[in-house]
């Protein structure tokens, strides 16, 4: 009777590791994904403003 609940615990635990594991693998990747998109969003923005320096100097000549 111990053997077997302890062989279903430690079942249990190796599913929670894996579970855990899966989920620090999403976090990674969202993370991941955030930073991408937050450099893209830096990139556009610094371009949108060369853009609009480059117009206004355009204008001023």
């Amino acid at each position: 009777m111990q053997n077997d609940m302890k062989k279903e615990l430690d079942e249990l635990f190796a599913f929670g590791q894996e579970v855990i594991g899966l989920l620090e693998q999403e976090i990674r990747q969202r993370d991941n994904r955030i930073n991408t998109l937050e450099n893209d969003y830096k990139d556009t923005k610094n371009r949108l403003d060369q853009m609009k320096q480059s117009l206004r100097n355009l204008l001023r000549d």
